[in-house]
């Protein structure tokens, strides 16, 4: 009695709740606003409006979108008082130990790294956390074609770099364009066109290609991941 509600409208626009019926252990079910119980005044409060003030500054209130990466939890006495793990204190007395525990979520992790390090044709790992460092392919490969995309690839292995070997059966625009979509932070070509001259081709993931040796492109190659 003389209790004023006040209610989101989700709450009037809606029917059949279960509600608590005012005493211990007692539900009431098909609960319908104001035929069951009146509501003196509605509104949109469910959810927190951009601008709106903050209860505690009275800033108003920006919102972005997050992902939670890890958390912690204080777990108490709940489970030491339980398994009997307890300490002693300065006394000389035994108590429970206060536990906590806490966890990093690794799929969430490389979700906000693709967030965050994405364009139009695909992700771009950052060196730091990329499944691989270097998207080797081959285009229409030839013998002496493969035979020099297989040794830059063992190259590769020797002097420390994971690379993925694309050797595929693809054309160009597949294998390219697939790259690209995979997003490994440098790419390197091996073609007929460029073997000719001598030469691989070269891209960072976010950058503009370019030809070096095929002697030099190890060098190339640890050149940009350093930077």
């Amino acid at each position: 009695k003389n209790i004023t509600i006040i209610a989101d409208t989700s709450v009037t626009e809606s029917f059949n709740f279960v509600a608590g019926g005012n005493k211990v252990d007692t539900h009431i079910k098909n609960v319908v606003a104001g035929r069951d119980f009146r509501v003196h005044h509605t509104g949109d409060i469910a959810e927190v409006a951009e601008g709106q003030s903050c209860a505690a500054c009275g800033q108003p209130l920006r919102i972005d979108c997050g992902i939670e990466l890890g958390h912690t939890f204080k777990l108490g006495l709940k489970y030491s008082s339980t398994m009997g793990a307890t300490f002693q204190d300065k006394d000389g007395a035994s108590r429970p130990i206060v536990m906590g525990c806490y966890g990093i979520g690794l799929d969430r992790l490389l979700q906000s790294v693709v967030d965050g390090n994405h364009d139009a044709s695909g992700i771009i790992w950052p060196a730091e956390v990329a499944p691989y460092q270097v998207a080797l392919v081959s285009l229409n490969p030839d013998d002496q074609v493969s035979a020099a995309a297989e040794k830059l690839y063992n190259d590769l292995k020797e002097a420390g770099f994971d690379a993925l070997y694309d050797d595929r059966a693809e054309s160009a625009g597949v294998k390219l364009k697939d790259a690209d979509l995979i997003g490994l932070p440098v790419r390197i070509v091996v073609s007929p066109k460029t073997l000719k001259e001598g030469q691989v081709e070269i891209k960072p993931r976010n950058g503009e290609f370019y030809r070096v040796a095929l002697a030099e492109a190890i060098q190339s190659v640890s050149g940009l991941l350093k930077n």
